[in-house]
């Protein structure tokens, strides 16, 4: 075995034991839609790299950070994660959103993900649905996440007085 070899399985050694990767119980790995043998993301809602090489070096598999979005468009809270893709493109991405496309079927192409409990930062698949937006409003105001009647409508108090 010759010396860049050595070095090499050394590398991957001290790599795996520092980035170790366990699942965590009843845990499912899948790839996710568009980034195959690039990431794959559990049934946990964990997204981890895959090993492969990246303009001819070696990069070895470890667990994706997840960081909370800032506030946008009203969508304060949610954890994202970003990950490139095959040309090197860099896309921050919803983990909700990968966990249901990767595990729970959508006939009715319903256009957002729902989190039963109202904790945004549990991407269990057991824990998340698809819904349509009035769905998702509803499901929030019936589990006291958003206001009944907030704020103005165009121009008018729209408050119970």
């Amino acid at each position: 075995m010759s010396n860049r070899e050595q070095k090499l399985k050394r590398y991957r050694y001290n790599h795996r034991q520092k980035y170790k990767i366990e699942n965590l119980q009843d845990e499912i790995w899948e790839d996710i839609p568009g980034y195959y043998g690039l990431y794959q993301v559990s049934n946990k809602g964990r997204v981890k790299s895959m090993d492969r090489y990246l303009n001819g070096h070696l990069m070895l598999a470890k667990i994706k950070k997840a960081c909370e979005t800032a506030k946008r468009n009203g969508r304060q809270g949610y954890l994202c994660t970003r990950i490139k893709d095959i040309n090197g493109k860099s896309n921050c991405l919803y983990i909700h959103r990968l966990v249901a496309q990767t595990f729970i079927p959508n006939p009715q192409n319903k256009p957002t993900v729902n989190h039963k409990d109202g904790n945004k930062h549990n991407n269990c698949v057991e824990n998340l649905e698809w819904a349509t937006y009035s769905e998702n409003n509803k499901h929030a105001i019936d589990t006291n996440l958003r206001p009944k009647y907030c704020g103005f409508l165009k121009g008018y108090d729209n408050i119970e007085k």
